[in-house]
């Protein structure tokens, strides 16, 4: 087998592959054989027929995209193995050349993981909250400017209505207005101080912190990453759409976009999530974030369905997917509770309920098969 490798922009490579004649017909007798040993022909028992009788019922057109097949499933890996690479989405596959008894070649176009850049993350952090306290302290200032102005006002307003009854107070009504004034300054004072105590600084939200790594990242994404994340929304989409009997035609109309403006915006979507979620995944490495088998089950057992528990805790790479979005739930508290000085009051929410594991509770529910979908990506 020969395999030469192109580097491509973005992180984008494409392998050709030339697999020797005597190698390809190895393939094609083992698919034979396959054929053989399940056809049904008149007069012999399934799969007892001569194999040259086989070979005259053969669907040549069928057979022959079985050899391929069968070529590139085997010969792919081999040659991602012998090239020390690791693709993070599935190939483009373009045969250029196949033939009896000849050499078979294949181009395989895919992408390896971009190198990634994250500045001060925690700096942008902070600068974020900062900004976004100092926005909520002027707006509260503001709030109290205008409620002042409007007690002023009807305070005001109160006193005319008063002077124009022009009705003497005895001492007991003066002493009762005193007292109600009091009291009703005393629980304002009390609702506004609760306010404050409520409000005393803003509060961030996950969005807030993937906002703020984002601000100093820097990744290409590559293309064909995109692309294949955007097939899968879309993919869910349509899902979503079927219960409701509504075409995707319909669907457009409604929200006044063409399929092109719609894929744009998914690109834009989809770009954004794939580089959080491998800025999250740098992160989590550079924060020593742990993840043990107990909080996993934890986890999987929350999403209340044992069939999807089972298939969780039974196969590596879901397990794997689990405990990543696991990993980057819990770096994300814990930059919330950093920067917002309550690292020793602050409980990480269930992990059952984080974004990524919450997307695969909605993808049950629903009629996207995202993972991964991205799993790869996670």
């Amino acid at each position: 087998m020969q395999v030469s490798v192109q580097r491509l922009p973005k992180s984008t490579i494409k392998l050709t592959v030339t697999i020797p004649g005597n190698n390809v017909k190895e393939i094609q007798e083992k698919v034979l054989a396959k054929i053989a040993s399940e056809a049904e022909i008149d007069g012999f028992r399934k799969g007892k027929a001569p194999l040259e009788l086989v070979k005259q019922k053969l669907n040549q057109q069928k057979f022959d995209a079985e050899v391929m097949s069968e070529l590139v499933k085997t010969y792919y890996p081999q040659a991602l193995a012998e090239e020390n690479l690791a693709p993070i989405v599935s190939p483009k596959i373009l045969i250029e050349d196949y033939g009896p008894e000849k050499d078979f070649t294949f181009t395989a176009e895919t992408a390896l993981r971009p190198q990634i850049t994250i500045g001060d993350y925690k700096k942008a952090i902070k600068d974020s909250y900062n900004a976004k306290t100092a926005k909520l302290e002027k707006s509260r200032k503001e709030e109290k400017a205008n409620a002042q102005e409007q007690k002023d006002k009807d305070d005001l307003e109160t006193s005319e209505e008063k002077k124009s009854l022009q009705q003497p107070y005895s001492e007991g009504d003066q002493s009762k207005d005193s007292r109600d004034q009091e009291n009703s300054s005393q629980n304002d004072h009390g609702r506004e101080h609760e306010r404050e105590r409520e409000y005393d600084h803003f509060h961030m939200t996950p969005t807030d912190i993937v906002d703020a790594i984002l601000t100093v990242t820097q990744v290409e994404i590559p293309d064909m990453v995109v692309a294949q994340e955007v097939d899968r929304m879309l993919t869910r989409l349509v899902q979503q759409l079927q219960p409701l009997n509504l075409a995707m035609e319909s669907y457009l109309k409604s929200i006044n976009k063409t399929g092109d403006q719609l894929r744009a915006e998914y690109e834009e979507i989809a770009g954004k999530n794939i580089a959080s979620e491998m800025a999250l995944a740098e992160i989590v490495k550079k924060e020593q974030i742990e993840v043990n088998d107990e909080e996993i089950e934890a986890t999987v057992t929350a999403m209340g369905d044992e069939k999807l528990k089972q298939r969780y805790l039974e196969n590596p790479v879901e397990k794997a997917y689990v405990k990543a979005i696991i990993a980057k739930n819990k770096l994300i508290w814990k930059l919330i509770s950093e920067v917002e000085g309550t690292l020793e009051d602050s409980k990480t929410p269930s992990e059952g309920e984080s974004n990524g594991t919450q997307r695969n509770k909605e993808e049950n529910r629903s009629t996207s098969g995202d993972k991964k979908e991205n799993k790869d990506n996670a």
